[in-house]
């Protein structure tokens, strides 16, 4: 009895750990969140030739959190407060009922973004990049990977990013801001990532079927943008991304093809002087 009472205390104890721990990890594995004076310090310090001060950057952007907590609705995986109009887009998308995941990279590490903070994304998105990316590093022998910039955002930073980017002058025919506000970006929502090497990402990432697409003019920050349900793959494709994407698939496999040539001929050259070294010895 005795041993049977210490076995029990045992098995209890391993069980209350353990849903402790689980517990733990579904409420507290969230998104590191920073206030808005210290994203807009991060963002000077990054960009110290803004048109803005510190003070205009966080009184808009303050002006904007408070126009977007009116009117918001929240998001019940992620606490995100999201505009009705983006909601609406977006409400019955399979990608939204599941979790904000952080994204590892090739080595098992989790991408990091210009804040310093850890990448999240939907957990249906946050797989597909990490398997790409996984791709891409083996393509380049382990010399490249997708250079992440931004996963979610909260509506904290994307509220500093648009009071800091408002009234640039436009181009092509695009409004003058590059950034949504705060509630109707799909970074808000974990469904969109931005990447510095557009060109070779969009050649892993691009799926139709799945509705990531991005990589061109007329998505939120042009090139770099890549999202999830964001835009169609006739859209998509009517903005001249489809060509785009052909030729950088046609860079990937020409360089592969090149690599390939180079390793040839070293391998070649080796066994000439190989044979050259022991032509004494034949």
């Amino acid at each position: 009895m005795e041993k049977f009472g210490v076995r029990r205390v045992l098995m209890v104890f391993l069980i209350i750990t353990l849903s402790g721990g689980a517990i733990f990890y579904y409420f507290m594995d969230k998104p590191f969140m920073r206030s808005v004076e210290e994203y807009t310090d991060l963002y000077l310090e990054r960009n110290p030739s803004c048109k803005y001060s510190r003070e205009e950057i966080i009184e808009e952007a303050n002006r904007l959190i408070e126009e977007l907590e009116k009117v918001g609705i929240k998001d019940p995986y992620s606490g995100e407060l999201i505009h009705p109009n983006t909601w609406k887009r977006v409400k019955n998308h399979p990608a939204m009922g599941t979790r904000l995941t952080k994204v590892k990279d090739a080595k098992g590490n989790v991408f990091i973004d210009l804040n310093g903070d850890a990448c999240w994304l939907r957990h249906p998105l946050a797989n597909s990049v990490s398997r790409e990316n996984k791709v891409l590093y083996k393509d380049s022998k382990g010399k490249e990977q997708f250079q992440i910039t931004y996963c979610y955002r909260s509506k904290e930073i994307q509220a500093v990013l648009h009071a800091a980017l408002r009234s640039l002058p436009k181009k092509n025919g695009r409004r003058g801001t590059p950034c949504a506000k705060p509630g109707r970006s799909f970074h808000n929502i974990g469904m969109a990532f931005d990447a510095r090497n557009y060109a070779t990402v969009m050649v892993y990432i691009i799926n139709g079927k799945s509705g990531i697409l991005g990589g061109c003019i007329g998505i939120e920050e042009d090139f770099v943008h890549f999202s999830m349900g964001e835009i169609s793959a006739k859209k998509w494709s009517s903005l001249g991304c489809a060509l785009k994407q052909a030729e950088a698939e046609a860079t990937k496999y020409g360089r592969k093809a090149i690599n390939w040539v180079s390793e040839t001929v070293d391998e070649a050259i080796e066994g000439v002087m190989f044979i050259w070294d022991n032509l004494p010895n034949l």
